[in-house]
């Protein structure tokens, strides 16, 4: 087979990502920033926060947050779309990050349906070292029969600890088989 190309419902956010790669930027940290078409940081609008977001040519985004008050949630959103699951088996993410302290984060697949929402965590807590590191999970949609396969929209969600945070994402990318 020659000249074949396949785009799998994560096209368009790994389009977003290489976009976004290519960057610079700096921003201070608000409810919400977007970062790229179908990226968003988002924390929790009632609470008191500080810091910045950051981009660099050849890295994604390095976060700089502090919460001065109680906060409900700290995370990264990249939009899928109506990512259609019908004949994906496995959805996945692989994440390279870097932090000078040890930083944890839960990945979320958010699916649409009516009057919502569903949320699914990817199996594994991804931890940012001070040397680079790499994590990958993925949802095997054959076994977990929650997710919708077919949704008006989805979003993978990085979800932090609500303390201090000082992190940056060297890369990011969603994969499906």
């Amino acid at each position: 087979m020659t000249d074949n190309l396949l785009l799998g419902p994560e096209a368009g956010i790994n389009h977003s990502l290489a976009l976004l790669r290519a960057e610079a930027f700096e921003k201070p940290v608000d409810p919400r920033v977007d970062l790229a078409a179908n990226v968003f940081f988002s924390v929790d609008p009632e609470a008191s926060v500080s810091g910045r977001i950051a981009s660099a040519p050849g890295s994604l985004l390095s976060l700089q947050v502090i919460p001065h008050s109680p906060t409900r949630w700290i995370s990264v959103h990249f939009q899928l779309g109506a990512a259609d699951l019908r004949q994906v088996q496995m959805l996945g993410v692989i994440c390279r990050a870097q932090a000078p302290k040890s930083v944890t984060f839960r990945l979320t697949l958010r699916s649409g349906v009516a009057g919502g929402f569903v949320d699914t965590l990817f199996r594994k807590t991804a931890v940012a070292y001070a040397e680079a590191s790499v994590h990958l999970d993925l949802i095997d949609l054959s076994r977990d029969l929650s997710v919708p396969r077919e949704a008006p929209w989805r979003e993978v969600i990085l979800n932090f600890d609500t303390s201090t945070i000082e992190v940056t994402l060297l890369n990011f990318g969603v994969f499906s088989i």
